[in-house]
């Protein structure tokens, strides 16, 4: 507010990532049946249950396990937040493995486009409207202040340093004494969270 030349204003909106993206891409309505978690799990076991033991070299015999469906889901969930998709886990090491995740991701793939699901995230769709220069215009008098965090997912970071590159001012605060950001030994400190945070900025932005 002490920045502001008439100290007052209209235009600050506090909001979390996800419902700050929706102001930005309100109108890029998605058309698919959206599927949470539960949903997604269910998916899963539905197209691994398709499939014969013989097609999996690794996962064959405990395709139907429970924990072995949340380690997909989860796996998904990465590749999502890191946006990345299926096929890089073409470097895995692992030839076996790396053929089963593959067959499985390809068959999920194509159950979801069959099933018309939507399960694009808003923190998505909006780094692909900054990437494609379609909100210029709005991104050009945006100041982002960012409070109350000591790590970013992988989304969120790729996120924030898109608007960064996009010339959007970033204000970020994070919380620690001048001592504990000095130490050269963090192990247990209070701000050790805090201290690593700013570390990282440091290097990233």
């Amino acid at each position: 507010m002490e920045a502001l030349e008439n100290h007052a204003s209209f235009a600050i909106t506090v909001t979390r990532f996800a419902q700050m993206a929706r102001y930005f891409v309100l109108n890029d309505v998605q058309d698919g049946q959206p599927l949470d978690d539960i949903g997604l799990g269910m998916l899963f076991y539905r197209i691994l249950s398709e499939m014969d033991d013989r097609e999996l070299k690794v996962y064959g015999r405990i395709k139907k396990d429970a924990q072995f469906i949340q380690q997909l889901l989860d796996l998904y969930h990465e590749l999502q937040t890191a946006q990345m998709t299926f096929v890089d886990l073409n470097h895995l090491e692992e030839p076996e493995k790396r053929e089963d995740l593959l067959k499985i991701f390809t068959a999920f793939s194509a159950a979801l486009q069959a099933g018309n699901y939507d399960v694009t995230s808003k923190l998505t769709i909006f780094s692909q409207h900054i990437l494609a220069g379609d909100l210029d215009g709005e991104l050009a008098n945006l100041a982002l202040v960012i409070d109350g965090f000591t790590r970013f997912s992988a989304e969120e970071e790729y996120l924030v340093d898109l608007l960064h590159r996009k010339g959007v001012e970033i204000v970020i605060g994070v919380y620690a004494s001048q001592k504990a950001y000095r130490t050269a030994f963090r192990e247990g400190n209070l701000y050790q969270a805090s201290v690593d945070f700013l570390l990282k900025l440091a290097q990233n932005l």
